[in-house]
């Protein structure tokens, strides 16, 4: 029986063409990988470590509105009014909107430069976390702990500020987002006739608000010790919105116009989302086309075999060999070509998403699970192997 296989292989696989699998195999390969190496890059940005998915690509933005200042602008300080914020939170385009808190009281910081003390008078504001996200790991203040560390997430133009203005025309050295996030601060609150001097450090950098950011708890707490009894609130005269259109939007555009506010935001990010979106969209097209031109090409070359190879099916089955046994030989060539290439493109899908994992964490994103692109990958290649049994079904009636 076994001896008879044997047979049966060697004469239906003699005619085939290995040029032609090797160009079948490399187009499925290349194609798969593409179009489920895009699907995975997807994912990743649509998924932070913690495993949080939300869409990076949906057109959404970040904006601060704030009164326009006229005049030497003292009415400015005296903050937006609740019926604004409430009216803001009740358009459709809006997901959610919050007031700025501000910090009620004076502030110094102070850092040393290798024997160079140098020190300034600066502001502190807080939003919402979920306005910050994603969040530094040290992101808490206990004002009762032992280690009492106020994090501090800076604005990068006030960090570019420095190293192209301020460090070159006083001889000082630039300084990366890593070298600074080192550097230990000390933060002298002052007010109500009382001092406190605890330390800071700067924990991160963003390109969202353009404020010197500390979380809500400590400025809460700073107001409570150290702000004005009249002001201990900390009401601030700007609000952030987190919008579902972009900032560009007319209905912003307008909004703002009709209440007389000056808008800013990170429309950077959100057209750098967009861009991505479409290389992501482009690639994964591409592997679609790849994928399918190595379907065309497995069905033309199948097709061109058993026409070839009819003679000798007819023969064999006038010998007594079933027609289920030839198309089992075809079938096994075919499952051995598919599941070589499978491998190959979940070995590669393996190793290149653990070199490129470095680079999503920095970003902040990279929660998705490798398995689900691996369980596409398996159900494409199952479709097209099952296009080519079809294919040999369909070629080898008698």
């Amino acid at each position: 029986m076994t001896r008879d296989r044997n047979i049966l292989r060697d004469l239906l696989l003699r005619d085939i063409s290995a040029a032609q699998l090797v160009v079948y195999a490399i187009g499925s390969y290349l194609g798969l990988l593409i179009l489920t190496g895009a699907l995975q890059l997807w994912r990743d940005f649509s998924t932070s470590p913690d495993g949080s998915s939300d869409d990076p690509f949906a057109s959404e933005d970040y904006v601060i509105f704030s009164p326009k200042v006229k005049g030497l602008g003292f009415s400015a300080a005296q903050g937006l009014p609740d019926t604004l914020l409430t009216t803001l939170n009740s358009q459709p385009w809006v997901v959610s909107a919050d007031r700025f808190s501000a910090a009620d009281f004076s502030v110094t910081v102070s850092a040393d430069f290798g024997g160079d003390r140098l020190a300034s008078a600066l502001f502190f504001e807080s939003v919402p976390d979920g306005y910050l996200q994603p969040l530094p790991d040290s992101w808490a203040f206990d004002p009762y702990g032992p280690d009492s560390v106020i994090p501090i997430i800076l604005p990068r133009d006030y960090l570019a500020l420095y190293n192209f203005g301020f460090a070159p025309s006083r001889g000082f050295p630039s300084l990366g987002e890593e070298v600074i996030m080192h550097i230990p601060l000390s933060v002298s609150l002052a007010g109500r006739g009382r001092q406190q001097v605890l330390p800071a450090r700067i924990v991160g950098f963003s390109n969202r608000i353009n404020t010197i950011s500390v979380p809500e708890a400590f400025l809460q707490w700073a107001n409570k010790n150290f702000g004005d009894v009249g002001k201990s609130d900390g009401s601030s005269s700007r609000i952030i919105a987190h919008i579902s259109v972009e900032a560009s939007d007319p209905l912003v555009r307008d909004f703002a116009e009709s209440h007389d506010l000056d808008i800013a935001g990170d429309d950077g990010n959100a057209s750098l989302s967009r861009i991505l979106s479409v290389i992501l969209a482009i690639v994964m097209g591409v592997g679609a086309i790849l994928c399918t031109l190595s379907v065309v090409i497995l069905t033309v070359s199948l097709f061109l075999l058993l026409y070839k190879s009819r003679p000798v099916i007819v023969r064999l089955v006038s010998l007594g060999f079933s027609i289920r046994s030839i198309r089992a030989v075809y079938g096994l060539m075919l499952a051995f070509v598919n599941v070589a290439v499978w491998l190959a493109c979940v070995a590669t899908l393996a190793v290149g998403h653990n070199l490129i994992s470095p680079l999503l964490a920095d970003a902040a994103v990279g929660g998705a699970s490798l398995l689900v692109t691996v369980v596409i990958s398996f159900l494409l290649m199952a479709f097209i192997h099952a296009v080519g049994i079809v294919t040999i079904r369909i070629k080898t009636r008698i």
